[in-house]
């Protein structure tokens, strides 16, 4: 590539990243949680019997970089613990980041990927791990160009490497929302196609294909008209 090409590129992430000058310098919000819950399933005397130990802790940092740029990262460990063999007693470490871009006024992009890694204490029935490593990639588009109508492609690509390959998978899915407001009335359509197919020359995965679509009609009587 060309001195000039780079320059380009290096001159556009300056002005996304950069914020406004006289601006002070936006330090990332970072919050830490911890989660515990009893779980129980109901017995044939409709009484609730303890069944598990959930602990979970997650962390989240938000970062501004500009008006027009902000990254996120999330992070959590969760362990579960099933008492009296109820269930399959596991560990995940997952960490999600993301981000988002506003291009211009009205198109948005947001991208994210995911990570995670989960361990069982036992294994499934037949003696095969159940241990699986997740990792998912995620683009979506806003587009509002029109006044009232607005427009959210998303596509998504998930992959499930299991320790297990007869188990392993990925999934690909594409996704479509338009809302479209005109004086009082909303009108929402969404879409979703989704396709499963086996990961690696070992694998069992049956293939499915999903379709999914909605369609949703608001009236707000009391909504200002301008």
């Amino acid at each position: 590539m060309s001195r000039k090409y780079h320059g380009i590129v290096a001159a556009a992430l300056f002005a996304l990243l950069a914020p406004p000058l006289g601006a002070e310098p936006e330090l990332p919000v970072v919050s830490l949680a911890y989660d515990a819950a009893i779980g129980g399933t109901e017995s044939d005397e409709e009484t609730v019997e303890e069944s598990s130990f959930r602990h979970e802790v997650a962390l989240r940092i938000r970062e501004e970089w500009s008006a027009r740029v902000v990254s996120t990262l999330t992070g959590d460990v969760v362990r579960k613990l099933y008492v009296a063999d109820t269930g399959a007693s596991y560990a995940t470490l997952q960490l999600e980041p993301s981000l988002r871009v506003t291009l211009r006024e009205g198109v948005k992009l947001e991208v994210g990927a995911l990570a995670r890694r989960a361990l069982y204490d036992e294994p499934d029935s037949d003696e095969r791990p159940r241990d699986y490593t997740r990792v998912r990639a995620t683009t979506a588009l806003t587009l509002g160009a029109v006044k009232g109508l607005s427009i959210e492609p998303r596509l998504q690509a998930t992959w499930e490497l299991y320790d297990n390959p007869l188990k392993s998978k990925q999934l690909y899915s594409l996704g479509m929302s338009l809302a479209l407001r005109w004086g009082r009335w909303e009108l929402g359509a969404k879409y979703n196609g989704s396709a499963r197919s086996p990961l690696g020359a070992l694998s069992i995965v049956e293939g499915k294909f999903d379709h999914a679509f909605g369609v949703d009609v608001s009236l707000d009587p009391n909504r200002v008209v301008r």
